[in-house]
């Protein structure tokens, strides 16, 4: 089984989703939470990924300066775990 995290970052709000993968079968949603957009809350969104998922990818329509603070926190916590664009 696998944990995977997506992230999906508009203007206004990130939606972050944690699915339990695995092989043959359907992902099974484990966890949601919705965050404000902003680089203000891009400590919220990090402390809201609980544990070290197996894989994480972000899908983005926000302001690019957001998407790439966010992006600057998730690759330092996750590494090569994380994708930006998957």
């Amino acid at each position: 089984m696998r944990d995977v995290v997506t992230l999906d970052l508009g203007n206004s709000r990130l939606k972050l989703r944690r699915w339990r993968v695995r092989v043959g079968a359907a992902p099974e949603l484990a966890e949601s939470a919705t965050i404000p957009s902003g680089s203000e809350h891009v400590a919220q969104v990090l402390a809201a990924i609980q544990g070290e998922p197996d894989r994480l990818a972000l899908s983005s329509v926000a302001a690019a300066a957001v998407e790439a603070e966010l992006v600057r926190g998730l690759s330092a916590r996750f590494g090569a775990r994380f994708s930006a664009h998957p």
